[in-house]
């Protein structure tokens, strides 16, 4: 092949690979469900994985196809593409990669050496490690690293605010038991009453009784919590998740302006000492919580 006629290859192929490029989209890809396309040769969905997974920078999809478009698997034989990814791949020093690149320009003529480096420069400065770096990964300024996130609310100063989000829960199961006890107690005072043989009568409801659960949640700008998630879940938790949802915290903020956070919560009894939970005033919750842990370890898969 003539120095003209290469050059002419190379440009065509740049096309041609640029638009098999930017013809997918960027999605999650799964690598294992397209290495399962690949084994059982199934190479057209395969390539598709494959070529998604590209898009974000996966170093094994980019081996992969550098082996398809080498070998001819579901695809046509063409050792220019081939390079072209296993270049990709080997700049992130993936497997065999950088021998394989090593191999296979050797085989390259001397006169087309610049068109061939110029051709994986221009794939490395779309595809590389530090343009996806920078279209996917958050890029550290060493001049805000002294500042802190910091939470106000209305009227404080970055001085005197607090470092920590602090979402108060609004039940107070200590005061509660105080009032039940002082209840029972004056109880015992009166005269007989049926209720007392009935200890339906005397049930607490069930939006008072102890609760415990882990939220990890977003915060707003506005300091507003939002995709709330549940962990460590036990009793009823509706009224105090609404709470959170509606009532939110501080406004998270950084050098003067709100931004957006995250955060995780403890409500109810979730942020109590063992020894406390342990006491009579919980002991019912006590077991509960109990009967729950002996399930989860006979059981690790179990999802209650």
């Amino acid at each position: 092949m003539t120095g003209n006629l290469f050059h002419q290859h190379i440009r065509c192929r740049i096309l041609i690979v640029i638009l098999l490029c930017l013809c997918h989209p960027v999605v999650a890809s799964d690598l294992y469900q397209a290495d399962s396309h690949f084994q059982q040769a199934s190479y057209e969905l395969a390539r598709e994985a494959y070529i998604d997974a590209a898009n974000v920078g996966s170093a094994h999809a980019f081996y992969q196809l550098g082996v398809m478009h080498y070998r001819g698997l579901g695809v046509s034989q063409d050792s220019i593409k081939a390079l072209v990814w296993f270049d990709l791949a080997a700049e992130q020093k993936f497997n065999d990669a950088p021998s394989i690149v090593a191999d296979l320009l050797a085989l390259v003529p001397t006169d087309n050496q610049a068109d061939v480096d110029q051709l994986l420069l221009t794939f490395r400065e779309h595809y590389g490690v530090q343009p996806l770096a920078e279209k996917y990964y958050p890029v550290i300024n060493p001049a805000t690293l002294a500042r802190k996130i910091y939470f106000a609310e209305e009227g404080q100063t970055e001085q005197n605010a607090s470092l920590f989000y602090e979402y108060i829960d609004t039940l107070d199961f200590d005061r509660q038991q105080e009032a039940r006890d002082e209840a029972a107690l004056e109880g015992d005072r009166r005269p007989f009453a049926a209720s007392m043989l009935f200890a339906r009568g005397r049930m607490v409801p069930v939006w008072m009784r102890p609760y415990s659960a882990v939220a990890d949640f977003d915060v707003g700008a506005d300091g507003s919590a939002r995709n709330i998630q549940t962990s460590h879940e036990i009793g009823y938790t509706k009224s105090a998740l609404s709470n959170l949802s509606i009532n939110g915290g501080p406004s998270p903020q950084f050098a003067g302006k709100n931004i957006s956070f995250v955060n995780r919560a403890y409500l109810g009894v979730a942020g109590y000492t063992r020894a406390k939970i342990r006491s009579e005033s919980y002991f019912q919750f006590y077991v509960a919580l109990e009967r729950k842990a002996r399930k989860l370890r006979n059981n690790p898969d179990s999802e209650n």
